[in-house]
């Protein structure tokens, strides 16, 4: 027997599929797939040298060998044989393994007052027709109604020099919409067109799969290129500084898992760090640091490997392009200047639109953490052994080398500056472990709490006054270690290049690591500080062996910024996402983004619809029998987690459950696997424990009887289509903590416009993520489902009725637990 149906049914968007593509790269524009190498794991399966280690060139071998000649053992087999120069001098070295060629041409500035030639309509929109391009270019295209009127809306916004702001839900082809008028404006305008998603996984669809679908389905040629931030390319010299320096700068265990990274080097046609699966999972505070380069570190044309440098390739690739593909830090990055990265341009699409406003909170915080400070000096110095490691010691070894031709009074004195800042170093991180400990016992006062905003009442008092002492004293030290690196920065330029193998990498290295030190000391003030009105400031429990705790500032609005410093520098910008309205309007994310007070012949709105059939595709329901989250939040996770075990068993797995918080799912899987029990057959893939999130989205596909419990981050993004997900559980609704300080804060200036905090921030905030959350189960026109929202105020709460009006479903009440699961096994069967 159904449950009895909630009211308020919205009505139901028209909503479409894009049939899933299988694309050759033979389009006549793009750059030929990177040839990926296997990961470590595999080359150990695989026996070393015939997997990992197969076709690699000779100098590379070599390389490989010394780097491992050291070690009594390694997982890599019998390596060839030879000794081989990797410093980047003389022939059949490393420096060859690069490929140096041409960079294109940039493009030119736009002129001032550009009269641009308008889009033909009815030519773009024949593009999207039954009997249309993509109709002939696209197998099993089917003509959708929705997209073809986003596609207009692009279109016209283009011609008219208005921004566009478009909620296209899922399966409708936004991208498709999007990219087909930026394409046809471009070449009609020789103009660039960037496009910035907030993802990597989108980046690489878009410049993967569409751009050369269209480029077949048009028959049109044009220049793409896809574009990221310095830190996602591996440094070709920082790379070869590591095998040059391996005895002061890699362990043992450096070594091994070194092989696979070179070993990856050396095949990569672009150098992006997401391609190598040892830099992800090693982590961004192992491996990516030491193998990017920061603009300080960073040597320009004056670096040896400047002709191979995968940034400068790709950053000269970008500049000459028709259609970048970008993301919102970048953009944000070189928003209003001259841009290293993108080619000057006037028309922007943004998409995953409902994100640019964390996205541009997270790129202008400010952070104050024992990690950044354990980096940067470790860089410089770091203990191994009765030498130690960093720059320092390789400096050293540098000028104790045959190869140092300067005097001997002016190596003693750069000797002698080095063992001064190597004591400035140690003595720095000591004064700083007194600060550190001073953030983490302002969270003990009082009751002890994980985050504590910083403002007047919290800047007083011994403990306050504690914490200034230790910053003072830290800061003080930095200040000499800093004077220190300046010293011996000043003995380095005295010193030829010639008189100093990698002497001018070391001067630049060195001012990197001061860079980066001068940034964090004066992001320690400005924090501690608190006086900028226009940020909130705050500390938060962190690990122990992250320093305990640290220390944030970050932008109370972001809106007014992005306007006056994007919007109004461009003539037209598509804000695109499948959630961008709350009750049917645009009006909280206009505020948020700073659009709120521009009238219709600045920006214009549009709600594309969806062809799902919702109604007969999935089932939406609210099991009213448990508990509201909250003051009992541990008897809520076990009842949730008994509640889940008993609904897993009627889906036969293929469920994923959506939480706020790691805490909640923590509990709530301890109560499934609890009662699950091994011998269900029912595997628990668990975000955080298992495995990464992307490797655990990849275990779900494959076993269709497993069930996925994840927190923020699978809220969306997760594209994941047919039986394996068929039971979507959502275990809270979403609203953000209000006590975190960023969250308060922004509360606090919605209230100081005279307006209501919860109804108009949090709960269109809450809204906003619950949409994302519902719109990971029906990805297809076949997908069929269940969704249960096991939060019952959905239904007892007056603010319930926006939350249920914003879905494409009549919600189903269940006050009894059995009449629950028999719908739910009702429902399945019903497919059959």
């Amino acid at each position: 027997m159904m449950g009895r149906a909630a009211s308020d049914r919205p009505d139901r968007p028209d909503r479409s599929d894009v049939p899933g593509l299988t694309l050759r790269r033979d389009g006549p524009i793009m750059t030929p797939m990177t040839r990926s190498p296997p990961s470590s794991g595999e080359a150990s399966a695989t026996g070393g040298s015939s997997g990992l280690l197969s076709g690699l060139p000779a100098p590379v071998l070599r390389a490989i060998r010394k780097l491992l000649r050291p070690l009594a053992e390694h997982p890599y087999g019998d390596i060839p044989a030879g000794d081989g120069d990797v410093s980047g001098r003389g022939r059949g070295n490393l420096r060859g393994v690069f490929r140096e060629e041409p960079f294109p041409r940039p493009r030119g500035e736009i002129p001032e007052g550009t009269s641009f030639t308008p889009l033909e309509e009815a030519e773009v929109l024949s593009v999207f027709e039954s009997g249309g391009a993509l109709a002939g270019g696209l197998p099993g295209y089917e003509f959708r109604r929705a997209q073809l009127d986003m596609a207009r809306a692009v279109t016209e916004c283009f011609n008219e020099s208005r921004h566009l702001l478009v909620e296209a839900g899922t399966g409708i082809g936004k991208s498709l919409a999007y990219l087909v008028p930026a394409v046809l404006w471009s070449r009609a305008n020789n103009v660039p067109v960037v496009v910035s998603t907030n993802t990597k996984n989108l980046q690489a669809q878009l410049y993967g799969k569409d751009l050369p679908l269209i480029s077949r389905a048009l028959n049109v040629e044009f220049k793409s290129a896809i574009i990221k931030g310095r830190l996602n390319y591996v440094c070709i010299r920082k790379l070869l500084y590591l095998l040059s320096n391996a005895e002061v700068e890699l362990s043992d265990e450096d070594r091994v898992g070194f092989v696979p990274i070179l070993a990856w080097a050396a095949r990569t046609e672009t150098g992006d760090i997401s391609e190598q699966p040892d830099l992800d999972r090693s982590g961004r505070g192992a491996w990516t640091p030491r193998l990017t380069a920061t603009v300080e570190e960073c040597m320009g044309r004056g670096c040896r490997y400047a002709s191979a440098c995968f940034l400068r390739r790709a950053r000269a690739k970008s500049l000459a392009a028709d259609i970048v593909v970008a993301n919102h830090s970048l953009v944000f990055a070189e928003m209003n200047m001259r841009s290293p990265a993108l080619p000057p341009y006037a028309h922007m699409i943004l998409d995953e639109a409902h994100n640019l406003e964390n996205a541009a909170t997270r790129h202008f915080a400010v952070e104050v953490s024992a990690a950044r400070l354990r980096y940067a000096l470790r860089r410089l110095w770091r203990g191994r052994g009765r030498k130690g490691a960093g720059l320092l010691p390789a400096l050293e070894r540098q000028l104790d080398s045959g190869g140092f031709a300067a005097s001997v009074s002016l190596r003693e004195e750069a000797k002698g500056s080095i063992r001064s800042l190597d004591r400035a170093v140690r003595n720095t991180s000591r004064h700083f472990d007194p600060f550190f400990k001073g953030l983490e016992l302002l969270l003990e006062e009082g009751n002890a709490r994980e985050m504590l905003r910083i403002r007047p009442g919290v800047q007083q008092g011994d403990r306050w006054e504690n914490l200034l002492a230790a910053r003072d004293a830290a800061l003080a030290a930095m200040g000499e270690m800093l004077a220190s690196i300046d010293r011996l920065s000043d003995i380095l330029e005295r010193v030829q290049a010639e008189e100093l193998p990698f002497g001018n990498e070391f001067l630049k290295d060195l001012e990197g690591s001061a860079a980066a030190l001068r940034e964090l000391s004066q992001g320690v003030e400005f924090v501690l500080d608190a006086s900028d009105d226009s940020f909130v400031f705050w500390v938060e429990r962190a690990s122990r062996a992250a320093g305990g705790a640290r220390a944030w500032g970050a932008p109370v609005r972001v809106g007014e910024q992005l306007a006056e410093n994007l919007y109004d520098a461009k003539e037209s910008i598509v804000f695109a996402s499948a959630t961008l309205t709350v009750g049917g309007s645009f009006a909280f994310h206009k505020d948020r983004l700073g659009l709120a007070t521009r009238g219709a012949e600045q920006l214009q709105e549009m709600q594309a619809g969806s062809p799902f059939d919702f109604e007969r595709q999935c089932a939406a329901m609210v099991p009213m029998f448990l508990p509201e989250p909250g003051d009992t939040e541990a008897d809520y996770a076990d009842r949730l987690g008994s509640l889940l075990a008993d609904l897993f068993r009627r889906t036969r797995g293929r469920a994923m459950v959506l939480f706020t918080s790691y805490d909640m799912l923590r509990r709530t899987t301890r109560s499934v696997e609890g009662l699950l029990g091994k011998g269900s057959g029912i595997r628990v893939l668990v975000q955080g424990t298992t495995a990464s999130r992307e490797r655990i989205t990849e275990m779900f596909k494959e076993d269709h009887e497993s069930v996925l419990m994840g927190t923020h981050s699978f809220w969306e993004g997760v594209d994941i289509m047919g039986e394996s997900l068929s039971c979507l559980v959502v275990a809270r609704l979403p609203f953000a903590v209000h006590t975190d300080p960023v969250v308060e804060a922004r509360g606090d200036a919605v209230e100081a416009e005279g307006r209501n905090a919860f109804r108009d921030y949090l709960l269109p905030g809450a809204v906003i993520r619950f949409r994302q959350g519902f719109g990971r189960l029906i990805r297809h026109r076949s997908d069929r489902g269940v969704v249960v929202i096991a939060d019952r105020r959905l239904v007892a709460k007056s603010y319930g009725r926006t939350f249920r009006r914003s879905i494409p479903r009549q919600v189903m009440t269940f006050w009894d637990r059995e009449e629950f699961l028999d719908s739910v096994t009702e429902f399945f069967e019903s497919l059959a």
